[in-house]
């Protein structure tokens, strides 16, 4: 996740502002795409771990 969001740090290599960058990458389904899969992603091993302290707690 935190590197398709680092590739906006990237935007001065290429002669844009960062705003620009992010507007141009954002502007790509595929990489809107991936940003959300990550989001799904990372939500749902946290929420998998926040049930597996509680449930852990609540045994023996």
């Amino acid at each position: 996740m935190g590197v398709l969001l680092g590739d906006i740090v990237t935007a001065p290599r290429f002669g844009l502002m960062y705003i620009e960058f992010a507007d141009y990458l954002f502007s790509l389904w595929s990489f809107t795409g991936l940003v959300l899969s990550q989001l799904g992603i990372a939500s749902s091993v946290i929420m998998c771990l926040y049930r597996g302290r509680r449930g852990s707690k609540t045994r023996g």
